[in-house]
């Protein structure tokens, strides 16, 4: 495997630590809802903001370690899904995989509720598939953290190994 310059490996482990930052405050911006409120519409299309954007972070995270690591982001009509299928994969000799089989499945879910969001009023938000959604955001939010961590000790790996003239 090609290592990658010392600067591309630290500053892809910066910009990954700065996305698990945010994710954290979406995380603690989500503790601080009532979630016993009941189905009122602001609060499900509040809610169901936060949990499109926990995946839009974690797909950020994702593209920058598939446009670093994989030599680039998918292309076509399903490259969410193919990049978030990718990041489950172990690469011998470029990288690891980022999340388990586990954390794929649950990051899937939120991946189609992303589309669902996007493409429907908020007024039509299903409250059953909201509340099925949010007893996930926990462990999803959890898990990706732990796995995305750990990926970042290999990453910080690669950036010790090369040096700044690659």
């Amino acid at each position: 495997m090609a290592i990658k310059p010392k600067e591309a490996m630290l500053r892809l482990a910066a910009e990954i630590r700065d996305e698990l930052q945010k994710l954290d405050w979406l995380y603690a911006e989500w503790q601080g809802v009532d979630v016993e409120a009941g189905p009122h519409s602001l609060l499900m299309r509040g809610k169901a903001s936060v949990f499109h954007d926990f995946y839009c972070g974690a797909e950020r995270i994702f593209k920058k370690i598939a446009h670093e690591l994989n030599g680039g982001i998918p292309a076509g009509e399903a490259w969410h899904h193919e990049l978030l299928n990718d990041m489950k994969l172990d690469l011998p000799g470029l990288r690891p995989a980022v999340v388990s089989p586990a954390t794929y499945k649950l990051l899937l879910e939120f991946l189609q509720f992303r589309h669902k969001f996007r493409n429907i009023y908020g007024f039509d938000l299903d409250y059953g598939k909201l509340a099925d959604i949010e007893k996930k955001f926990p462990p999803a939010h959890h898990q990706f953290k732990h796995e995305v961590e750990a990926f970042l000790i290999f990453v910080e790996q690669l950036g010790v190994q090369a040096t700044p003239d690659e």
